[in-house]
């Protein structure tokens, strides 16, 4: 499968129509380490980057054969240069009106990534709960929405986006 579905871009890369490649969210690969690994082999050390989005003193993790990141992590420095110092409190106030009152920098991050967890990667915590109950020999589903409550909490209180354990 992998071939079939490089092929061309393989080909782009080997012909120096490109000079390199980026990865969009290996989040949701089964393995991503494999699948680096295998990508970087069929480039023969060309650029590969990822993106991937890193959360406070995170570091992306070495075990992945990739040249970084595309930056997003940068990106957050590199907008404060269009935000005035001076215009906090307005920003702060526009945000209070817009919302249901102030709230602390805690709590909007625990919310977001709850709102993920329920939304979009809702798919992803259910597929946990899945895997749990057959590791666990729990045939009765009774309890599935409790456990993906539990599951989908745990997650948002996880300091990182995902862990990439090997």
């Amino acid at each position: 499968m992998f071939e079939a579905s490089h092929t061309l871009v393989l080909r782009w890369l080997h012909d120096g129509l490109i000079d390199g490649l980026r990865v969009d969210h290996p989040d949701g690969l089964r393995d991503p380490t494999a699948y680096l690994t295998q990508l970087s082999s069929a480039m023969n050390g060309k650029y590969l980057v990822v993106e991937k989005i890193l959360e406070g003193d995170e570091q992306l993790p070495p075990f992945w054969a990739t040249h970084g990141t595309t930056g997003y992590d940068a990106l957050g420095v590199f907008d404060r240069v269009f935000v005035q110092a001076d215009a906090e409190t307005e920003l702060r106030d526009l945000d209070t009106d817009a919302s249901t009152g102030p709230l602390t920098w805690t709590d909007l991050i625990h919310g977001t990534k709850r709102m993920v967890a329920d939304g979009i990667l809702g798919s992803e915590v259910a597929r946990l709960v899945r895997d749990y109950r057959a590791e666990s020999g729990a045939d009765d589903p009774t309890g599935d929405a409790e456990l993906t409550d539990a599951m989908a909490e745990l997650l948002t209180c996880f300091p990182v986006y995902r862990s990439y354990l090997p």
